[in-house]
């Protein structure tokens, strides 16, 4: 069986800003408070020394259930993305020429978990012209996703029940980092307008675009970008050092503004409504560590970095904390209220790891050619 080269596709997004759901006249709202509010600098916050894991109980039971779907690719045919809730599973397929970062066709496939059947369900050409279509999400049955061409681009909406696409927002020039809520809610992405780059957001349900920061110097920018329980969390540079600040989506109130330790070397920062996680570093080397929106500064996870496991990846699921191992293959859920632990033992790494709000984690194994689905109880 052949194995699955997991495809990260960059969307040169290139198109005039569109407001989702309102007048181009009336342009979008302005931010409730600036992300350049800071009108003295801060001293970091001291990390405590003391590691939290070393402070946890294991769960003493297993607190998930796991299934896994097989997804097979045709020849030269390679996996785009894919979206999971509780019962269904939509994954995206394209062809590839060796060499080039040209495809011309994008097959959507529906897995549904109960039957474990799969057929698709979409098939989407530009008459051989090139196109790019990015990660799925999932929402109450519908399928969203990015998608542009030389001449346009936005995001669409697939309702697989009556068998239509509608494009639902038109994304500006120079916009990057368009993210996704774990529920398909929300999407945020920055925009860089004549060097000043902006934070906005859009309720997929409502159509209303949000402008969550008034703008940052590329001379400075923002690092990272992270959508997740109604929050998008972001990592913002100044003058003044590095930030960790959160937005609540619903309201564009900003809902915490962190000092990030200047030693950090940040490569994934995410946030709920509860939680704030980060790692630190890449690869064995990298630490996580975990706060609060209401917390100085953030705890680490691990004493030392690869003391206790070798961290893939981690992830951040409402009121828990998921690390995904590459070595030796395995998960490991934090439950920092209950002060408890749980490792999952898995057959191989999983790839492409996504979670959702619905307490689902889910990867690709490619070994075994198939979506492994955990649902965290």
């Amino acid at each position: 069986m052949k194995k699955i080269l997991i495809f990260m596709l960059c969307l040169a997004l290139a198109l005039g800003l569109s407001a989702c759901g309102a007048k181009e006249s009336e342009g979008p709202s302005e931010p409730a408070d600036s992300a350049q509010s800071q009108t003295g600098q801060a001293e970091p916050a001291e990390i405590p020394s003391d590691a939290l894991l070393l402070k946890l109980k294991p769960s003493g039971g297993d607190r998930y259930t796991m299934q896994k779907y097989a997804i097979v690719p045709g020849k030269d045919e390679f996996l785009v993305g894919y979206a999971a809730d509780k019962k269904d599973i939509y994954y995206v397929l394209t062809d590839y020429v060796p060499g080039e970062n040209e495809h011309t066709k994008y097959e959507f496939y529906h897995i549904d978990k109960t039957s474990g059947e799969s057929e698709r369900v979409l098939s989407l050409s530009e008459n051989g012209e090139s196109f790019h279509v990015g990660q799925p999400q999932l929402m109450e049955g519908k399928v969203y996703f990015t998608a542009s061409n030389s001449r346009q681009n936005g995001i669409a909406c697939f309702d697989p029940e009556n068998d239509t696409i509608e494009t639902i927002e038109e994304l500006p020039v120079n916009a990057s980092a368009v993210s996704f809520s774990g529920d398909g809610r929300y999407l945020a992405w920055i925009y860089d307008e004549n060097g000043s780059l902006k934070l906005f957001s859009c309720d997929t349900q409502t159509r209303e675009t949000r402008q969550l920061s008034s703008g940052i110097s590329e001379e400075f920018g923002i690092a990272t970008l992270f959508v997740n329980d109604g929050i998008c969390t972001v990592q913002e540079e100044s003058s003044l050092g590095s930030f960790a600040i959160s937005y609540d989506l619903a309201s564009g109130d900003k809902l915490s503004e962190k000092l990030l330790p200047e030693e950090f070397e940040v490569n994934k920062l995410q946030g709920s409504r509860k939680l704030l996680s980060l790692t630190d570093g890449i690869g064995k080397d990298a630490l996580v560590y975990m706060g609060t929106h209401g917390s100085e500064g953030f705890i680490p996870l691990f004493k030392e970095s690869g003391e206790h496991i070798s961290s893939f990846s981690s992830h951040i699921l409402e009121d828990r904390i998921v690390i995904n191992s590459q070595n030796p293959p395995e998960l490991m859920v934090i439950y920092p209220e209950e002060g408890l632990y749980e490792t999952i033992a898995l057959e191989a790494p999983l790839f492409a790891a996504r979670v959702s709000s619905e307490g689902l984690f889910t990867g690709v194994d490619t070994q075994g050619n198939q979506i492994v689905c955990i649902e965290l109880k």
